[in-house]
């Protein structure tokens, strides 16, 4: 049992008429388009791109990550790279990266 709150805990959105995150294998081939747009909003940052994520996460040798993606018909707006890990007080899921494009809604 959860001791979150309850006005904490998770809400579905999924009847809101937004995209829906889903599980993926790999990283997108298309990743490196949505990297070089959400990148523009920071001066500094490490350089998150396709390669460095495959190194990073895709074949970490001793943890398994999950990736996650989101798309608006075939065009990627989002992505994330999570890892699910128990702990004494229960299974969390902690996300590692988070890469989206904002008004996603609007872009053309």
């Amino acid at each position: 049992m959860s001791k979150l709150p309850k006005e904490h805990k998770f809400i579905d959105l999924s009847d809101y008429g937004r995209p829906i995150a889903r599980l993926i294998a790999n990283i997108p081939k298309d990743y490196n388009a949505i990297w070089l747009k959400f990148r523009e909003n920071f001066i500094f940052t490490t350089n998150r791109d396709r390669e460095y994520l495959r190194w990073r996460y895709q074949f970490s040798p001793h943890i398994k990550y999950q990736f996650l993606e989101m798309r608006v018909d075939t065009d990627l707006k989002g992505f994330a790279v999570i890892r699910k890990q128990e702990t004494p007080y229960g299974n969390i899921v902690r996300v590692m990266e988070l890469i989206s494009i904002a008004d996603y809604e609007n872009d053309t």
